[in-house]
């Protein structure tokens, strides 16, 4: 489907239609549009000029649609429902019919042009019988032999591009082959000059031609090294298939009952009987039957009113007969009502085995399709990839676990590395504030008029608690204790300090409250992009509900107005039909009046009177019955 919509996207976009669209704004198209897009496609392949549809009547736009499509030889669905289904959707416009006609229109463009250009002239047209004439028959065959004409013109024609096209090919392959040889001619001179002075330039040439047909048998060897890899590469796969096919088949092996799977065979095999004994021939029978009704109905001649009329009555006949069989077998079961239970319970069961073999037949027939489907599948996939590995579902769901394990561990290991990360960042913005603070309490340290003594190496450096002290002399170990006391001191109060400005930069942050207003902005914002988008889907769901109705508004309209057309014509063949049977019920009211004089004047030229004439009938039939209840007697003495 999505290649579909690419080549009707493709074609759009391109000359002359240049519509701009992608696969979205196709499929925001309306109906209307999209038929005035199959209109504008259609009369662009017929080299005709664009019709706005709106300005034409909708059922001339869909006899010249369908007339077009005729013309193209495009294939319509074949059953008769699915034709007018098919036709109702062109008419409204439906995505899922013109789609497929306009990715067929643009993928034999170059056909249909041809196919449009020929039937201008190659249509014939269809004259009733009640119309044709001498003339008429003559410039018919004068067509036909015109057309005749025009066809092996243009078989000429198309023969004599070809060889055109074919010289020109030709023209330039020779024009290409002179030009390659010239500059080959060169190259050949060029190199000659260039081996002029050179000795032994024969073996060299030997040497380089053995070296090109090493390099060769080399390059070969080197592609049919790359196919073995290939082919073992692919015999290694298909082995392990077969491995993973072969132990879910031992598997299945060790778990099969053969009471249940015996069981099964003689179900099926029983199911088999009965569709091959009964159901079967039965079907097969009624299909005679109905091919025999066909042929029948086939043969028959074209009848007239009063084969209807006969018709229907020996079906009232035959309906009547029905009832009195029917209530014939009512009366003899009223005797045999104990078991019609049973006859009931029979039908009813099986009716139900007929369905579950109905059934069972389509799905074994579905089954059937999805074989050949998968078939087709693997067959598709061999030829692009070389292979027909199909995954089963055991190995999916072993992927399927699989990959789950995996993506459990990488979101564990990716938050571990987030919260690596973010515990660097942290600790490289305390080492970073910390190397700060000693920068200041250096400065402090030294305006204060300290010193700062830097450790180098403090594994060398480093002397033990007890290691023996190298001044002896306690004034200068007093004034070293008591300067380091001070310098102790100093650093405390640096540190005080630093807590003090710290705790006071706290409050502060503590005591602003531009979060909480970040927050109340934030939440404001939130609530009123809620209250837009909620209003504009409300708009937007406003604007498709008035747009659907404004589409199904014209649809009935269409609608009624195809239906007024029919029902005018029907209204016209029921008044024309009535003028019939008015002007038959005359001439019928005058032929019996006719036929009044007629019997009055033969029973004036008897001489007997209506009701003379009445009883003398009377009296004959009543004679006729005594001569049949006679022959009764008589034949049922001789019984």
């Amino acid at each position: 489907m999505a290649a579909e919509l690419r080549t009707i996207v493709d074609g759009l976009n391109d000359e002359p239609f240049k519509m701009n669209l992608n696969l979205i704004s196709l499929d925001t198209v309306s109906n209307e549009q999209l038929l005035q897009i199959l209109s504008d496609v259609l009369l662009w392949i017929e080299e005709l000029n664009t019709i706005d549809i709106r300005e034409e009547e909708a059922d001339v736009t869909a006899l010249r649609i369908f007339n077009s499509l005729r013309v193209l030889k495009y294939q319509p669905p074949a059953d008769i429902e699915k034709l007018q289904q098919w036709r109702r959707n062109i008419v409204e416009g439906e995505k899922t019919v013109i789609y497929p006609i306009l990715d067929w229109i643009f993928k034999n463009v170059d056909v249909l042009k041809e196919r449009a250009y020929l039937a201008k002239y190659l249509t014939k047209i269809d004259v009733p019988g009640a119309f044709q004439d001498p003339e008429v028959v003559e410039l018919s065959n004068q067509i036909s032999t015109l057309m005749e004409e025009f066809k092996d013109v243009h078989s000429q024609v198309i023969e004599a591009r070809k060889d055109s096209l074919l010289m020109a090919n030709v023209q330039a392959d020779l024009n290409a082959m002179k030009i390659e040889k010239e500059q080959l001619s060169k190259r050949i001179d060029k190199i000659e000059r260039k081996l002029h002075g050179i000795a032994n330039v024969d073996h060299l040439l030997w040497m380089a031609e053995k070296c090109r047909l090493e390099n060769e048998q080399l390059e070969k060897v080197g592609h049919l090294r790359i196919e073995q890899k290939n082919l073992i590469l692919f015999s290694d796969q298909k082995l392990q298939r077969l491995n993973v096919s072969l132990e879910e088949v031992k598997a299945a092996g060790e778990n099969v009952d053969p009471t249940k799977r015996m069981k099964a065979l003689k179900e099926e095999i029983e199911t088999n009987r009965y569709m091959v004994n009964e159901k079967l021939p039965k079907e097969i029978e009624a299909k005679r039957a109905m091919v025999a009704d066909l042929s029948k109905v086939v043969n028959i001649a074209t009848m007239d009113e009063s084969d209807i009329v006969e018709l229907q009555q020996k079906i009232e006949k035959m309906n009547q007969e029905i009832m009195d069989l029917i209530d014939e077998r009512d009366r003899k079961d009223e005797n045999t009502e104990k078991l019609s239970i049973y006859r009931h319970q029979a039908s009813a069961i099986c009716k139900k085995k007929a369905k579950l073999v109905e059934k069972l037949q389509e799905a074994r027939s579905e089954l059937q399709n999805i074989t050949n489907k998968v078939e087709v599948k693997k067959n598709k996939l061999r030829e692009k990839g070389g292979t027909d590995f199909v995954i089963t579902t055991t190995q999916f769901k072993n992927y399927v676990s699989k990959l789950r394990t995996k993506t459990s561990d990488y979101k564990r290991k990716h938050a571990e590395i987030s919260d690596l990360k973010s515990e660097h960042a942290i600790l490289s913005r305390t080492a970073d504030i910390l190397a700060n603070q000693w920068k200041m309490l250096m400065q402090k340290i030294e305006e204060n008029g300290g010193r700062i003594i830097e450790i180098r190496n403090i594994n060398q450096d480093k002397k033990s608690e007890t290691a023996k002290l190298e001044i002896d002399d306690v004034k200068k170990l007093r004034d070293i204790i008591s300067e380091s006391n001070q310098q102790m001191d100093l650093k405390r109060m640096a540190i005080d300090a630093l807590k003090q400005s710290n705790a006071e930069l706290n409050k502060q942050l503590a005591v602003t409250d531009a979060t909480e207003l970040f927050d109340a902005k934030k939440r404001n914002y939130d609530a009123t992009e809620a209250n837009f988008e909620s209003e504009f889907r409300e708009i937007e769901e406003n604007v498709k509900s008035m747009e659907d109705e404004v589409v199904m508004k014209k649809r009935k309209i269409f609608r009624a107005e195809i239906e007024i057309k029919i029902m005018k014509t029907i209204s016209e063949k029921l008044r024309q039909e009535g003028l019939k049977l008015v002007n038959q019920i005359e001439e019928e009211i005058s032929r019996v009046n006719k036929e009044m004089e007629v019997l009055q004047r033969s029973d004036q030229g008897n001489g007997l009177s209506v009701e003379e004439a009445t009883a003398q009938v009377a009296m004959w039939r009543s004679l006729m019955k005594i001569f049949q209840l006679k022959l009764q007697i008589a034949e049922e003495e001789n019984t």
